[in-house]
């Protein structure tokens, strides 16, 4: 197994950048809905309590007056008798639990255990709530005391409003929410796609370029102008690199020229020598000398090669030269008599 195989596949950078982009992006668009559906919520709650708080003050008003009880229960059965049915709940409780006044089926609809405790006397009903009836309607419900004109003096008013238009509104908002957000996914995406694209297309080009350099193009450099700065710096970089390869190769071109230059001339001395020699019969003097000539030949390709080797082993990065002291004039005295043969034939 390859040690990529064993690392699994990898996403690529514009893969990784457009779901990074979509991912957050589609983040903010849901935070952002999420935040209008619970403002539509909570104004509508709002709206529902003000209503419960607008019907409070009203009854205690009317129920202060001699017939304001008879007068609502009259508005209930009215309420009751609508053709979609009464939007208003109210039921009124004496002190000793009796009920004086209710909506006709709120019994069943709306049990007395869903209310709060009731407000005092001068009080709104600043704790509505909502609640879900055993039907799986909802409603929203607040109590309050309210003083009668009659006996018994006081009582308890619970009263409700239904939530089934607050409902509806919700449902209807909800589902176009999640059309919203569906789109808005779709467009996140493909708006991180393209922005990935855009921004590592910088990258393909160079990959490109670095691509299409070899070692007969090392002359050849990675475009700098339109680069993002973090780009820049990793073209500068890499140009770099390619100068010191460039500068690399062009010392071993020249190494090469140079060695086969060098090998060329006592080789060819070998060959005409060796040559000569086969071109008759020799005496035994005679190829002593011969032999003689090609031992000073092979002893100045033996040298040539040292230094060759010094050269490659001085020239390869982290080598270490060892230091050490020598003989000048001896030095120069063993080149002048190595080289004094030829110098001597060559006049």
């Amino acid at each position: 197994m390859t040690e990529r195989a064993a690392r699994g596949p990898r996403l690529s950078l514009s893969a990784r950048l457009t779901l990074w982009y979509a991912v957050s992006a589609f983040a903010l668009v849901l935070a952002a809905t999420g935040v209008l559906y619970r403002g539509l919520s909570a104004g509508l709650a709002r709206e529902d309590t003000v209503l419960l708080g607008q019907n409070v003050g009203a009854l205690r008003r009317e129920l202060a007056g001699a017939e304001g009880l008879d007068d609502l229960r009259e508005a209930m059965r009215a309420q009751a008798a609508l053709p979609g049915g009464p939007w208003l709940w109210m039921r009124l409780v004496g002190p000793g639990g009796e009920v004086l006044a209710r909506t006709r089926g709120m019994d069943r609809l709306l049990p007395p255990r869903l209310f709060p405790a009731p407000v005092g006397l001068d009080e709104l009903p600043p704790g509505a709530v909502s609640v879900r009836s055993p039907s799986g309607r909802w409603f929203r419900v607040a109590s309050a005391r309210l003083r009668l004109a009659r006996a018994p003096r006081s009582a308890a008013l619970q009263i409700a409003v239904s939530m089934d238009s607050d409902v509806s509104t919700l449902t209807k908002f909800r589902r176009r929410l999640w059309a919203i957000l569906g789109a808005a996914l779709l467009a996140c995406a493909a708006v991180g796609y393209a922005i990935a694209r855009g921004g590592v297309a910088p990258v393909r080009a160079m990959a490109a370029t670095a691509a299409r350099i070899g070692s007969q193009s090392l002359n050849e450099r990675l475009p700098r102008r339109g680069l993002p700065a973090e780009l820049d710096h990793l073209a500068a970089s890499l140009n770099a690199m390619l100068e010191g390869l460039e500068d690399a190769f062009g010392r071993l071109e020249r190494f090469s020229a140079d060695i086969a230059h060098e090998l060329r001339t006592p080789l060819q001395n070998l060959r005409v020598e060796t040559e000569v020699a086969l071109s008759r019969d020799r005496s035994a003097a005679e190829v002593r000398e011969l032999l003689g000539s090609c031992l000073e030949e092979y002893q100045r390709l033996g040298t040539l090669i040292d230094r060759l080797l010094f050269l490659a082993r001085v020239e390869r990065p982290g080598a270490q030269l060892r230091r050490e002291e020598f003989d000048l004039a001896r030095e120069l005295g063993v080149l002048a008599e190595f080289y004094g043969a030829a110098a001597a034939e060559a006049g």
